[in-house]
């Protein structure tokens, strides 16, 4: 029985400890810091044990091998230390191939989105063309159902449809899907990667690991990026009309030329905007993204229009809450960077705009540039506000700007929902008929949130307790 370390104890690193666990191995979990004192006794019970990051620098020698979760930086302390380390993504393909022999059968196709923003809705669309063209498959890996739980589920998946961080696209080394899509690039966790360039490279070598590449034609950061790392993808996905090997819209429509049999001469209807659901011009794009992989290994165009039809977004993606008195509510706390904000502040005019938590290195001027003429008024939270503020007063000097603090001391567990109730007591009190009020952070949550879907859950909490619903 080989000793083997899991780098981490988050939902992915759990699930990896239980996996490498069941193949036979002696696993210890490493982390940087002290286990919730629940998570270490289940743990425990499964014959698991755990050490601190400071503890286990002492002991590499009796280690063979490091599965390390997304998120633990490449130059972390644990990998320098010359045992060899396999990422999630990694052994998740080992682990999908050996079952395949042991069973003697096909392992499931692999079609993996990763971007800067949209990756989710993407993943999710595209799980849905493929339930209604009867295929057997499953949304996973950064979605949220770990990677290597979905390929060791009891259920034996035709298709995965795999969502794909930087963070885990980082550690790939073997893996080779079927198909991929990369969205977009701008800045995001600029802190982990090093510089925009690098955590560009990074989306991009998950392209050139895949046997058909689809891309993004309309977006020119990234176009710039795969013209400096020399490769050209095999798809593209444009809101123009499509050209040759192009999927894209006429007038109402999504048009293929990509998989067509004579995209010379010929081009099929896909589906209508209108069945696009929430109606946003990124949002059109992650449905060609999803379309094109869904066509790539053969699924039929009316199973393409079905599927959109009747997906149905999830929560906190530009999610509205209520439409009352002229003013609408919106929640889009999945707006975690810059970009994601950009496009959702685009679908709107007169905005009393949310915004503010953590911006990971990223910069708000281009946002602001882009979109200032809209912002009627700002609303600032957490630690990297003052920042929004600099780019608002540098470059849209019209706005009103305030910072919403919680003015009372509830318990830790409450100040996240009191904030909010500050937020929307405010917003209320500036909104006029035809104003929107967006959660469009731009910023990640963690300094003020457990995560996103918190935030906005308190956003919409306080929105209908606020006495507005």
């Amino acid at each position: 029985m080989s000793r083997v370390i899991v780098a981490g104890a988050g939902r992915t690193g759990l699930a990896l400890a239980q996996a490498v666990k069941e193949q036979g191995h002696d696993v210890t979990v490493v982390v940087d810091a002290p286990l919730p004192a629940h998570i270490a006794v289940e743990l425990s019970q499964d014959g698991i044990s755990s050490l601190l990051t400071s503890d286990a620098l002492g002991q590499m020698s009796n280690f063979e091998r490091i599965y390390a979760s997304p998120g633990w930086k490449l130059d972390h302390p644990l990998f320098l230390s010359g045992v060899e380390v396999v990422g999630e993504v990694d052994f998740a393909w080992e682990m999908a191939e050996l079952r395949a022999e042991r069973l003697g059968q096909p392992a499931p196709l692999w079609l993996a989105v990763t971007g800067t923003n949209g990756k989710t809705t993407t993943t999710e669309m595209l799980q849905s063309i493929l339930a209604a063209d009867g295929i057997n498959s499953v949304a996973c890996g950064n979605v949220g159902y770990p990677l290597i739980s979905a390929v060791l589920d009891d259920e034996q998946y035709e298709v995965l449809a795999i969502e794909l961080s930087s963070f885990q696209i980082a550690r790939m080394k073997c893996a080779h899907p079927r198909a991929s899509a990369l969205l977009n690039v701008a800045e995001d966790h600029i802190d982990w990667h090093g510089s925009l360039g690098e955590y560009a490279q990074t989306k991009i070598a998950l392209l050139v690991a895949s046997d058909t590449s689809i891309c993004n034609g309309d977006d020119e950061l990234l176009k710039s990026m795969l013209d400096l790392a020399g490769f050209t993808p095999d798809v593209i996905f444009t809101l123009d009309s499509p050209k040759r090997g192009e999927l894209g819209v006429v007038e109402e429509l999504l048009v293929d030329r990509a998989f067509v049999e004579d995209p010379d001469n010929a081009a099929a209807s896909l589906a209508e905007l209108a069945d696009i659901q929430p109606f946003a011009p990124h949002n059109v794009q992650n449905a060609l993204a999803a379309s094109a992989l869904a066509l790539s290994i053969g699924v039929s165009e009316v199973s393409v229009a079905e599927g959109l039809r009747a997906f149905t977004p999830g929560s906190h993606r530009i999610a509205e809450i209520l439409n009352e008195g002229g003013v609408k509510w919106i929640n889009d706390s999945k707006a975690t960077n810059p970009h994601a904000a950009i496009a959702s502040l685009k679908a709107f005019d007169n905005v009393i705009w949310v915004a503010g938590g953590l911006l990971k290195g990223a910069s708000v001027d281009q946002l602001v540039m882009e979109c200032g003429k809209r912002i009627k008024a700002a609303l600032l939270i957490g630690q990297d506000r003052e920042e929004i503020a600099k780019a608002l007063a540098k470059h849209a000097p019209h706005v009103v700007v305030e910072r919403i603090d919680v003015h009372v001391d509830p318990t830790p567990a409450e100040q996240g929902r009191q904030l909010m109730l500050n937020v929307v007591a405010r917003a209320h009190e500036l909104a006029g008929i035809g104003d929107t009020i967006l959660l469009a952070p731009a910023c990640a949550s963690m300094d003020q949130f457990i995560s996103y879907a918190e935030r906005g859950n308190f956003f919409a909490d306080a929105v209908r307790e606020g006495g507005h619903a």
